[in-house]
Parts: C-alpha cells; structure tokens; sequence
C-alpha cells in the first residue's frame, strides 16, 4: 500500500513536469530545434550517465543472483510482448501505423518514466533490478524494432550511447570496478537531468496532439495493450513462474509505463506514422499514473 502511494505520489511530481513542458512550448520558450536538442542530449548524454552510474554499487551475492532473475524474468516479458503485438496488429493494413503500433505496445517508458518511479517505490535495489530491463529494452530496440521499420537488423545500430553504457555498466558490475568520486559525482549530476528534461519533452510534445487522433481508434487499441493487457499478461506468467519480490515487481512495473518515447524518434527516421506516436505516448503517459499505482498496489499483496 505505502509503495503503491509514494509511486503515485512521484508520478503526480512527474504530471507537474509534463504540465509546464506544454506551458513553456505554449509562450515560445522551447521551439522545434530545442526539442530536438534536448532529445538528443537525453540520449546521447544525460541517459546514457545514468544507465553507467547504476551499476555503481555495491551488491551483495543474493543481489547478483537477483540481477540475473532479473534479466531473464525482462528478456521473458520482452519475447512475450513481441510475439502478442506480431498477433495482434498481423493484419493491420496501414503500413505506417503497423510498425508504429507494434513498438508502442512492446516497449514502455521504462527508463525516462519508470526509473524515477521504480527509486520512490523499491529504493537502489529496484533501480539496479531495473538496469536489467532497461538492457532488454535496448537490445529490441535495435534488432526487433528496426527491423518492424526497416525490414532488416544493422549492427552498427548498437553503436549508441545508451546500449554501450548499459554494456560497460554491466562489466563494471560484475567486476565490481568503481568509478573514481570525481568523475562519478559528475556523472551522477549529469544523469539526474534525465527525468526533469525527458518529462519536459512529453508536455512539450503534447501539443502536437491532434484532437481527431485522441479519438482514433489506434490510439486506444495501443493505449489498452500497453498499459493493461501486457502489464497483467507478465504480473500472471511471472508469478506462475515463481517470481517474487523485487524481481517480479521491478519487471512487471517497468513494463506497466506508458509507451516508449523513442517510437517517435524511429517514426520520424523511418517514415512512420509520427503524430500516432506522439498522441499514444501522451495518452499512456498520463493515464499510467493511475495504472501503475494500481499494479504496485497488486503485487504488495502477492
């Protein structure tokens, strides 16, 4: 109950954040080149700190056993929710919205949304847990995702700055190497930019919402599979499996998030249906804040 309410409690912190994006696009202090700007310094520097420095702690060994349950309870959510979006919009016949909606109902909001939230309810624990689905996240992202846009897999698109982060915090983990306290507390201030920044490019972006596409119906097949049907899907699978604890809330919660931010990203590169992206990303963003307490509030009585 108490985790359920201090996520909440942040989720509405982060509405805040969202609200005064919109505010200050609205006045003309952020234009289209800012926006621009600022995403590309969230992924390209201030997530990238961020992914890095939550590998740097100390753990003990049941930590590093859970870090591995972890990684396969995210790698198993991930694989599940590929194969049902492949089901469920198999027929779609825009071929701009159909790789649009496939990422939207596979990948979450897990780290510029579900990191902050994931700290508040479950502490370092829950975030270093939720490095472990961030790390799935990325590698979808650059095979299955580019390959729903483009029809084939580069590697050169894991040559990013947040796969790589993710990769060398892992080595660092698992060697237990640390980060001088000089460049870590930089790295640390850097990467605590993330959340405000990101969550002012969601209000922001809000405004390019189109009243007609708030009431397509794509929108809201997206919004019902992301936020209730795979959620739930992966609280039941991983707890039949015996999953408990933090290494089945931390991948059920971060899987709860609204959609990933990034599909407007690969909608713009690719020639994807951008606008659906941006309205659907908007809708979960605001209406997980309700449902993500309620699934933090479900697994506190598993």
């Amino acid at each position: 109950m108490d985790a359920a309410y201090v996520v909440f409690q942040q989720a509405l912190v982060l509405l805040i954040i969202v609200a005064t994006g919109s505010f200050v696009r609205k006045i003309g202090l952020l234009s289209d080149a800012a926006i621009s700007g600022i995403n590309r310094l969230c992924l390209d520097l201030t997530m990238p700190c961020l992914l890095l420095m939550i590998f740097q702690k100390s753990v003990t060994r049941a930590e590093m056993l859970g870090f591995g349950q972890a990684v396969l309870a995210s790698a198993a959510c991930h694989i599940g929710s590929m194969a049902l979006s492949w089901l469920i919009f198999a027929r779609w016949k825009d071929k701009k919205q159909k790789p649009v909606l496939w990422m939207l109902s596979v990948l979450s909001n897990a780290a510029f949304l579900g990191m902050p939230l994931i700290s508040a309810a479950y502490g370092d624990s829950g975030l270093l847990y939720s490095a472990a689905y961030i790390l799935c996240f990325n590698l979808v992202l650059w095979t299955a995702g580019t390959l729903q846009f483009t029809g084939k897999i580069s590697l050169r698109a894991f040559i990013n700055p947040g796969f790589l982060s993710v990769i060398a915090g892992g080595i660092l983990f698992i060697f237990q190497i640390r980060i001088p306290k000089v460049p870590a507390d930089a790295l640390n201030m850097l990467g605590s930019l993330t959340t405000p920044l990101s969550m002012l490019l969601v209000g922001a972006r809000l405004l390019d919402v189109k009243p007609a596409l708030m009431r397509s119906g794509a929108t809201w097949l997206a919004a019902g599979v992301r936020l209730i049907l795979m959620p739930a899907l992966m609280l039941i699978g991983l707890r039949l499996a015996g999953l408990s604890g933090l290494t089945l809330a931390v991948p059920v919660v971060s899987a709860a998030m609204g959609s990933a931010a990034t599909t407007t990203l690969f909608a713009d590169r690719f020639g994807g249906d951008a606008a659906l992206a941006s309205c659907v990303i908007a809708v979960t963003t605001a209406i997980c804040v309700i449902t993500v307490p309620l699934f933090v509030l479900v697994i506190s009585f598993l």
